[in-house]
């Protein structure tokens, strides 16, 4: 009880900082919430268009404007005057279609007849001229057959006309995948930062000369000791962990109850123990206090910059991904963004991404066997003092 009161009385003189890091990752969380627009639907936007029809009695002219009609918010022209011209300029309309004089006649004869085309250089200015291309080449292929010009344009009509039917099966929720996945990733900044700079303080309070040599003398065994310092430690970062998948809850709502709400919050269980074993293996290096808030920034924000906390991992350069292999927080990152993109959550699509959660635990053992042998050393090296 005396070492968890102890604890405790360093959380409270410390709840300023674990406050800090907290807001921040409520913060950020908020805006990337708010700033999420899910799409429920989509409906295709007609491009406006302006028509000069040089040849307004040609059955194959006709068809092409009838066509645009469909395709496009159609406005027609004698001429492309200073009008069209400045509401193309002015991104008013994408583009300007000129069908030059005798185009049936010509493309009926295998002459060359090209139709002008002027666009805005917009992404709706492209699906214009892709539009006219699949056109062209839809009538010039009915025009080699020989067919008249009436019937090249019912042909082209009709094979213009086809549609494929697409079902969509994946029921994923992609905007709720995207949001848990971004959570999760920027808490491995806080939790990092409150369980490091916490139990780094604690143990290095404990671990002073003077408090050492006290512990000693006490009615208190080493073993006893020692085990109530580290359940102590454990439970502070049970409890780190309790808190950040609770707010997970309360800002991303139903979502979380899911497959993969679970998986993130499992994985940000085995993260914190980790986080655990690397604080506590620093502890045995670190003796002033002054350094504790420097080692706890550094390690926070560097492994939240290196492996994709702040910015997704697909935008970090090759080399800087391959040196955060060493770091755990890649592989927590590396987790959540694999659950992220998965399309069904089952046992045999996870099964591939469990190596990533195996491979931080390992971190967590690793570290817990450096502390053992650190611990050792010093022994060894105060026996001989």
């Amino acid at each position: 009880m005396i070492i968890f009161s102890t604890f405790l009385k360093v959380i409270k003189k410390n709840l300023f900082t674990i406050i800090l890091y907290t807001a921040i990752l409520l913060i950020v969380s908020v805006i990337n919430l708010q700033s999420t627009d899910p799409v429920t639907d989509f409906s295709a936007e007609k491009p406006g268009i302006c028509l000069v029809n040089h040849d307004p009695d040609s059955a194959l002219s006709k068809g092409l404007e009838a066509f645009l009609q469909k395709q496009t918010d159609l406005q027609t022209s004698e001429e492309a005057g200073s009008a069209e011209e400045d509401a193309l300029f002015y991104r008013k309309i994408a583009a300007i279609v000129i069908i030059p004089e005798h185009y049936g006649a010509d493309v009926m004869a295998g002459k060359s007849s090209d139709i002008i085309l002027k666009t805005s250089g917009t992404a709706s200015s492209s699906f214009v001229k892709m539009m006219l291309d699949r056109y062209v080449r839809a009538q010039q292929a009915y025009v080699s057959t020989g067919l008249e010009e009436e019937k090249v344009v019912s042909s082209v009509e009709r094979s213009l006309e086809s549609r494929i039917n697409v079902r969509i099966t994946s029921q994923k929720d992609a905007a709720a995948s995207s949001q848990i996945s971004f959570y999760f990733n920027f808490a491995s900044y806080s939790m990092m930062a409150c369980i490091v700079f916490i139990v780094c303080l604690v143990m290095s309070s404990f671990n002073n000369t003077n408090i050492r040599k006290r512990s000693i003398v006490a009615s208190m065994s080493n073993r006893r000791y020692t085990t109530s310092l580290l359940l102590a430690c454990s439970t502070y970062s049970f409890v780190v962990w309790i808190f950040f998948s609770a707010v997970s809850y309360c800002l991303i709502g139903a979502p979380m109850l899911s497959a993969s709400g679970a998986l993130s919050i499992v994985n940000a269980l085995v993260f914190s123990f980790t986080t655990l074993s690397l604080s506590y293996m620093l502890s045995t290096l670190i003796r002033e206090k002054e350094a504790v808030t420097v080692i706890a920034n550094v390690l926070s924000l560097g492994s939240a910059f290196l492996c994709g906390a702040f910015v997704p991992s697909s935008m970090l350069p090759d080399g800087v991904l391959i040196g955060a292999h060493a770091l755990p927080s890649y592989w927590y990152i590396h987790f959540n963004e694999r659950l992220r993109d998965l399309e069904e959550v089952n046992l045999e699509t996870v099964l591939p991404l469990m190596n990533d959660m195996v491979v931080l635990f390992l971190f967590g053992l690793v570290f817990i066997g450096l502390s053992v042998v650190i611990s050792a050393k010093k022994r060894q090296m105060q026996s001989f003092e």
